[in-house]
């Protein structure tokens, strides 16, 4: 993964850009993957092609432009995307934006601020039809050129200046996810909750072997017991939005796990492998015992079950994305 952020001074101030109805749309906080640097033809990006299919999908125009700084010191491609006819949608907009970036956590992990709401920015038609770059700057100044209720950004020198990117392939799967959760109610929610449940709490690949040579690990602080708690909350809740509430009778409960294609006997988990219906059963009875109550005492979270619970639910959430897909997300062809 590579990130830059940067915190860019004003510069020279550009002629007033009319802020009209005629809008498009820049993705913030990531730009797309590239096979090296610099840059030297949209053809090096990858993502691209992705990102079309799924703008066709959803009834927009995606295309890579260049975003670039009057320093000269830093530039790279960024996704912007257009309505028919320049059309201003602002809602539709974050709508979309969003549910590439959760996307893009589900295939990759966490990436963004947990704080950060604004997914998306918008950009006057004339600024992306006068040239091939974008100026950053101007994007700025643009936007505190806006009335305060109008405005997206809080800090939008040192937000537009930044952005990360990863490889190549996270970005084809995210962008193959995204028409899904634009249009999928039940999905989208399953992957924002687990965002915040990944916000509080996520062990990468490397990092398996460590929790699972010290599994009963739990919080030292009351401030690292409560993230637990969330974590652990929001992974229910991510199971819950795809699944609903497990029902008490196991026909009616496996019925519901294989209308996403999973078998409720499949083992899972990374320690001591369960069946897949029983881990789900006692995520519900943990979040019940130590997350959902404020007045309960004694309620330790190990890291080593929440590492569980987490796999739990993004395993549930990728096999619903992948039965509403039709097909694998990855493709596994070799081809």
């Amino acid at each position: 993964m590579s990130a830059d952020v940067r915190i860019i001074s004003p510069k020279p101030k550009y002629p007033p850009i009319k802020d009209g109805k005629r809008v498009c749309y820049l993705l913030l906080h990531v730009h797309a993957p590239s096979n090296g640097w610099p840059v030297r033809s949209i053809r090096e990006l990858g993502g691209i092609e992705s990102a079309r299919k799924a703008g066709e999908i959803l009834g927009v125009k995606i295309w890579p432009m260049r975003l670039a700084w009057s320093n000269g010191e830093h530039s790279d491609y960024r996704y912007l995307f257009r309505f028919p006819r320049y059309r201003r949608d602002d809602q539709r907009a974050q709508r979309i934006s969003e549910c590439f970036l959760h996307a893009l956590v589900l295939t990759f992990g966490p990436f963004m601020d947990n704080a950060e709401t604004a997914c998306v920015f918008r950009v006057p038609a004339q600024l992306t039809q006068q040239s091939r770059v974008l100026l950053g700057d101007e994007l700025a100044q643009v936007e505190e050129a806006r009335r305060y209720e109008d405005r997206t950004l809080e800090f939008p020198y040192s937000t537009l200046g930044s952005a990360m990117s990863t490889a190549a392939h996270h970005f084809d799967a995210a962008w193959k996810i995204t028409p899904i959760l634009v249009q999928n109610e039940p999905l989208y929610r399953a992957v924002l909750f687990l965002k915040a449940s990944q916000d509080d709490f996520f062990v990468w690949p490397g990092q398996i072997d460590e929790i699972l040579g010290n599994p009963e690990l739990a919080a030292s602080t009351g401030f690292e017991q409560i993230r637990l708690e969330n974590a652990l909350q929001s992974a229910f809740k991510t199971v819950e939005a795809v699944l609903g509430d497990p029902p008490k009778d196991d026909l009616k409960f496996f019925a519901k796990i294989r209308s996403i294609g999973l078998d409720p006997d499949e083992q899972v988990g990374y320690g001591d492998k369960l069946p897949l219906h029983e881990v789900i059963r006692h995520m519900n009875a943990a979040r019940d015992k130590k997350a959902a109550h404020g007045g309960t005492p004694h309620r330790t979270i190990t890291v080593g079950e929440l590492m569980e619970y987490q796999a739990c639910a993004r395993l549930v959430v990728w096999a619903a994305i992948e039965n509403v897909l039709g097909e694998p997300v990855y493709d596994t062809s070799g081809g």
